[in-house]
């Protein structure tokens, strides 16, 4: 099966411009994410849960950053069905106080039918 295109995109936060890129690879057993934030250190300190088009979250059960190439790499479970589009939302963890998504940083990747089994 071809690798899927990665969605880029140019977003503004807190007055900056930020070219965010993300690539999905969705399995019946997993779900795989690479994502590159231009900011380096933003993309080392933020963390990123995936939801689908009906705003069923999965979050990361682990993954890794590779700042010399500038990308994370994260694994999470699969969906329960395959999703039309998966929403990347960005966050940063503060601990005990939780997560403070990042809504100016999210990114729809739509998801094309899988003409392998059928499923959309």
């Amino acid at each position: 099966m071809p690798s899927p295109q990665p969605s880029e995109e140019t977003k503004i936060n807190q007055g900056e411009s930020w070219k965010i890129a993300a690539k999905i690879d969705i399995s019946p057993i997993t779900t795989h994410l690479v994502i590159n934030i231009a900011d380096k250190h933003l993309q080392e300190e933020m963390g990123v849960d995936l939801a689908d088009h009906e705003r069923n979250v999965l979050e990361s059960h682990g993954g890794h950053v590779y700042p010399l190439e500038g990308e994370a790499a994260k694994s999470y479970d699969a969906f329960p069905t395959r999703p039309k589009s998966v929403t990347v939302k960005p966050y940063l963890d503060w601990g005990k106080q939780g997560k403070q998504y990042i809504p100016e940083l999210e990114l729809v990747v739509p998801v094309p039918e899988n003409p392998e089994d059928g499923s959309k």
